[in-house]
């Protein structure tokens, strides 16, 4: 490693580790080969060498980046759908007009969180049968 007269600000640290995080988002994304990875590292001005080490490290713990990706997504909302429901309706008639398709959909879900629950409604629901 290269040793520098200049410390780092920071900001400037922050702004490595937010690089270093996307790197290693994309590479698990797209699937980025060791090789791939070099390239695109020397290609933004990284020497050679750091970027094999860089590059053997994320596809070293590829599983590991990869597992707590997993897990920061599923963290992101923790609510689950418990149930829905579904009605389709076809209006083909109504008081103010002898013929006429229209099409009619009511959708509800019950989610569930640990700490509550909620029903979501959309569309028209009333009248007719339904079906679960």
């Amino acid at each position: 490693f290269v040793e520098y007269d200049e410390r780092l600000a920071a900001r400037d640290v922050a702004v490595l580790v937010d690089a270093v995080a996307w790197l290693a988002r994309q590479s698990l994304r797209h699937e980025l080969s060791g090789e791939q990875l070099v390239e695109d590292l020397t290609a933004v001005g990284m020497a050679d060498e750091l970027a094999q080490r860089v590059a053997a490290a994320l596809v070293a713990r590829r599983a590991e980046l990869r597992e707590a990706a997993l897990r920061a997504a599923a963290a992101m909302s923790t609510r689950t759908v418990d149930d829905f429901d579904w009605k389709l309706r076809l209006v083909v008639a109504s008081d103010k007009a002898s013929s006429m398709r229209e099409p009619r959909l009511f959708l509800r879900f019950d989610t569930r969180t640990e700490r509550d629950h909620n029903n979501v409604a959309v569309g028209d629901g009333g009248g007719g049968g339904g079906a679960k």
